[in-house]
């Protein structure tokens, strides 16, 4: 091969390395594009529920008959943008009335046989009370503090 040959060729062989990294480098932004695109969203629609963590008692009244209180923690989580709030896994609430007001209040407008019945929160002091059905009424009474999610 002639030396201008060989100069031509390793000229071609760097450009052709030199684009490939250019290429991949654009396929790995285009992947964070792509994946940012997807997470961000998810991000926003968590932002807009408040978590907290509560700690206070319940009382459980069975047959007219109210028990001593005990210790309990509980977790509330308010969504405004729904109008819902979730006590620990049960199934959302909606909030009663305009959420602006103090208090907060959450229920069912129709009974029910079983979860969460309803219920207050003062957005000023963090004071909740909480009534579920389970196979008795619990009361659950506390002051209720920011949490983030641990996962």
């Amino acid at each position: 091969m002639r030396p201008v040959t060989t100069g031509i060729v390793v000229a071609l062989r760097s450009t052709a390395a030199v684009i490939r990294r250019r290429v991949m480098r654009f396929d790995l932004v285009l992947r964070w594009v792509v994946a940012l695109n997807f997470i961000t969203p998810c991000l926003e629609a968590r932002a807009e529920a408040t978590y907290l963590s509560c700690s206070g008692t319940v009382r459980m009244i069975r047959a007219g008959i109210l028990s001593p209180e005990e210790p309990w923690i509980f977790s509330l989580s308010v969504d405004l943008e729904r109008k819902t709030i979730i006590v620990d896994d049960y199934e959302p609430v909606p909030l009663v009335g305009d959420p602006s007001i103090n208090p907060i209040v959450f229920g069912l407008s129709q009974p029910t046989m079983f979860g969460v019945r309803s219920g207050t929160l003062n957005h000023v002091t963090g004071t909740a009370t909480v009534h579920i059905i389970k196979d008795s009424l619990q009361v659950l009474n506390g002051i209720c503090k920011p949490a983030r999610k641990v996962l």
